[in-house]
């Protein structure tokens, strides 16, 4: 749970249940942390970017936000930073996730050639190696989250995508392979917060 006290009750002075935008669509890595920060009793609402995480908070529709900021594997979250320097927020916890990336593809996909790979640009980046060495012919694009990802994956069976196990749970996915992050301790930090006053 988000270690500050006015946090803690999950609810607002009015009695409503309280808001958390995070990177959607359901089954992303930020998902779940939202929910280990702030527990079962809110309202999870899951944004396309985290672009639009921030925009939610800032213009009032949600308390607050969850953002990942920092991977070990790789390196900083850019559009996170750049919203912590564009938006007025203030910081009010944090939690790490270990991150363990699963490949996945469509359950009739069959055996055919493998053509494109989806991903979050940081699930990209966390799998290089990986993906370079089995599948060195196939492109890679960037998607907006890694459930995104596996949600595209899901109606083209030429392709796979990289995402959490819960994704393929979510978007009725068979996993091809799983660990496939390139460094053994792959852990994400995430970040909550609100506007600041």
């Amino acid at each position: 749970m988000v270690a500050a006290a006015e946090d803690s009750s999950n609810s607002k002075s009015n009695g409503t249940q309280l808001i958390v935008s995070t990177l959607g669509p359901a089954g992303t890595y930020s998902h779940q942390a939202a929910r280990k920060l702030f527990g079962e009793d809110v309202i999870i609402k899951l944004e396309q970017t985290i672009r639009a995480v921030f925009e939610a908070v800032d213009q009032g529709t949600s308390a607050r936000g969850v953002s990942p900021i920092e991977n070990s594997t790789n390196g900083q979250v850019k559009e996170t930073h750049d919203c912590l320097n564009e938006f007025k927020v203030e910081r009010i916890g944090k939690t790490q996730l270990d991150i363990g990336h699963a490949l996945m593809r469509a359950k009739d996909a069959g055996s055919q050639p493998i053509r494109k790979i989806y991903s979050h640009e940081q699930g990209l980046g966390q799998c290089r190696r990986y993906l370079a060495e089995r599948y060195p012919d196939a492109v890679t694009e960037a998607t907006d989250s890694t459930a995104l990802a596996a949600e595209m994956a899901s109606r083209e069976p030429t392709s796979l995508a990289v995402a959490s196990l819960m994704c393929a749970e979510v978007y009725n996915l068979d996993v091809i392979d799983t660990e496939i992050q390139d460094g053994e301790a792959n852990r994400t930090t995430f970040i909550a917060f609100r506007k600041a006053t």
